[in-house]
């Protein structure tokens, strides 16, 4: 959920942990304005929430603790779990200018190498196509590769 730029995570809470009313939520904000980053931050505490539930909600069965006292401890499970993410988070993007640039250089260098292994991929397809091997391919038909098949710099006739 969102509200303004700032991203939040909501669970319907138990009816046993909320009483009679089946509309109480836990609302957590997960201090981002970034999509990708709220759903990490959402599925980790979604899951920290679904596996210690089950506990709590027995533990409010059994009367070994009150409704309040399950709230406050799912609201205190949640934000250590927040934190941690948030910490670990930080710890990540702790690079030096060095380590950055270093970083970015790799990443440009795949890039490229994924172009160039795509585009070798493309053209072996255009030549095995052209050629007759492999697939059934009819000049001025539409692959759905790149730009229509031409000859000489001009469409053929079965592309106009």
């Amino acid at each position: 959920m969102r509200r303004g730029r700032t991203y939040y995570f909501m669970k319907r809470l138990p009816k046993k942990i909320s009483g009679s009313a089946s509309n109480r939520f836990l609302r957590f904000s997960l201090k981002t304005d970034l999509p990708l980053d709220a759903v990490v931050r959402a599925g980790c505490l979604l899951a920290v929430y679904e596996q210690r539930e089950p506990e709590i909600v027995d533990a409010v069965n059994k009367k070994d603790i009150t409704p309040e006292q399950a709230l406050a401890l799912l609201r205190e499970m949640l934000r250590a779990e927040l934190n941690r993410i948030l910490v670990e988070q930080n710890s990540d993007c702790a690079l030096s200018d060095q380590e950055a640039y270093a970083r970015i250089e790799a990443l440009e260098n795949e890039n490229k190498a994924l172009n160039a292994a795509m585009r070798k991929r493309l053209v072996q397809h255009r030549t095995s196509a052209a050629s007759g091997k492999g697939n059934n391919f009819h000049p001025g038909t539409n692959t759905g590769f790149a730009r229509p098949w031409t000859t000489g710099g001009r469409s053929t006739e079965a592309n106009q």
